[in-house]
């Protein structure tokens, strides 16, 4: 065998990278056809990876936890003889296949596919809320961070556009999405965030729950009742 690459496998047409949650097998230990070497979150569910050929894993180049894209290269396997330098200028001459689908512009270099660009927050006034139906509060929080009417989901009455649906706007796009409270006398305390890393299934049901929001139509029914006897 010599020696031979173990590449992020794809599972499934839409499956772009997975999460090397956890190497089974350490450098330097040998490895069995079939044996269990390491498990791979994808967007729905945990894989495991097993070896197709028998030998020794000379290099694990991915840490746990990290991400990768269908392709990239996580280690190394072969003959239980094979040199350093070999195994070191046998990675060298990899070269990860282009898994991009037609008509997308290839990752290369084995980054993360398909990141997206942050962009600067855009200038806006009340004009451009004009015939919206939207509450002044909101509509003053949405000019001052730049968001616009079209990114802002309107859960409100007749599909009023409320205060916390800017907020939730403005976390979505990273912004600050709360307004300055300290001019009303309450105490201005840190409120930094903390950023958590989210797994890959997380990141697929926030990613289908935002979609059904904002593509399926949504109506609320209410009615009001008088329980005074009930209460009494």
């Amino acid at each position: 065998m010599s020696l031979k690459y173990i590449t992020m496998p794809k599972w499934g047409i839409e499956m772009q990278q997975g999460t090397l949650t956890e190497w089974h097998v350490k450098e330097g230990e040998s490895v069995e056809k079939g044996q269990l070497i390491a498990l791979v979150e994808t967007d729905k569910i945990t894989n495991e990876m097993e070896a197709d050929a028998p030998g020794v894993l000379h290099k694990a180049l991915v840490p746990e936890g990290e991400v990768r894209v269908v392709g990239e290269l996580l280690a190394v396997i072969g003959d239980a003889d094979a040199d350093p330098s070999a195994v070191e200028a046998f990675i060298a001459a990899f070269e990860a296949p282009d898994t991009s689908m037609a008509g997308a512009n290839s990752s290369g270099g084995g980054e993360a596919a398909a990141v997206q660009k942050v962009e600067k927050p855009a200038v806006l006034s009340n004009a451009d809320f004009e015939g919206i139906n939207i509450s002044p509060a909101a509509k003053s929080l949405a000019v001052s961070l730049g968001i616009k009417a079209d990114t802002i989901v309107a859960t409100g009455r007749r599909g009023r556009i409320s205060l916390q649906d800017v907020e939730q706007a403005a976390a979505a796009q990273g912004l600050g999405g709360s307004a300055d409270k300290s001019e009303e006398g309450e105490t201005d305390v840190s409120n930094d965030p903390e950023i958590a890393t989210m797994s890959n299934l997380r990141k697929t049901a926030a990613k289908r729950l935002t979609e059904a929001k904002s593509t399926i139509p949504h109506f609320y029914l209410r009615i009001q009742a008088n329980i005074d006897e009930l209460l009494a």
